[in-house]
């Protein structure tokens, strides 16, 4: 890296001239790119069938809601997964899992609570 004051030549990431001790500048990251790399490992994805199948499945954990948003996130999630499937640039297969999986826990719990309720008024 060039020092902007005496042109002299320093090492990159150094952040005074060794010949003069002015401050370098520092490069800056683009806040985007910073931002999608923090969240990109798991939930950035371009496929938007898995992706609605997480949040169906995290809103699935409200009570009663799981009753209907359960069954609507294992079937998104199974056509997420299969559309990553077909095309594995779009990624998506974690958020796809975690949503069949947490869609089929609330179903289970939720309708079998619903079926107690019902039977203990009977």
């Amino acid at each position: 890296m060039q020092c902007p004051s005496c042109k002299a030549e320093n090492a990159a990431g150094e952040r005074q001239c060794r010949a003069c001790g002015s401050k370098l500048p520092r490069k800056r990251r683009d806040s985007s790119v910073a931002n999608e790399a923090a969240v990109n490992p798991w939930i950035h994805s371009s496929n938007r069938l898995a992706l609605l199948a997480y949040r169906c499945s995290l809103l699935a954990l409200i009570p009663f809601f799981g009753l209907v948003f359960g069954p609507v996130a294992v079937v998104l999630g199974l056509l997420g997964r299969r559309s990553e499937r077909r095309q594995p640039s779009e990624r998506g297969a974690g958020q796809a899992m975690a949503a069949i999986v947490l869609g089929v826990a609330t179903l289970l719990t939720q309708w079998t609570g619903l079926l107690f309720i019902l039977h203990g008024l009977s």
